[in-house]
């Protein structure tokens, strides 16, 4: 009986650790990833995108999933970006 106590406790020790770190890594990716605002901003003065076309419109509907703000947020310039976000609207549209 006590190393089935001695084994349930180690389990449960480590499965309290493993979410421990799970919630950590999503705290990371929420605080190190843009705003909604903060992207947003980026498409309007984003020059070759034209605020009320259909691409404008399918970037602020892309931007509303964190991983595509992550990702839009963290290419090196205006026109990756652009190419990219033209890239995404020909490919699913």
């Amino acid at each position: 009986m006590e190393k089935l106590d001695a084994m349930v406790k180690v389990a449960t020790e480590r499965n309290n650790k493993e979410m421990e770190l799970m919630s950590l890594e999503a705290q990371t990716l929420v605080e190190s990833s843009h705003t909604v605002a903060d992207s947003l901003a980026k498409l309007v003065s984003m020059p070759g995108l034209v605020p009320g076309s259909p691409e404008f419109f399918f970037a602020c509907t892309m931007i509303e999933y964190p991983q595509k703000r992550i990702l839009l947020n963290g290419m090196p310039d205006d026109n990756t970006r652009l190419q990219w976000i033209k890239y995404l609207f020909e490919k699913n549209g």
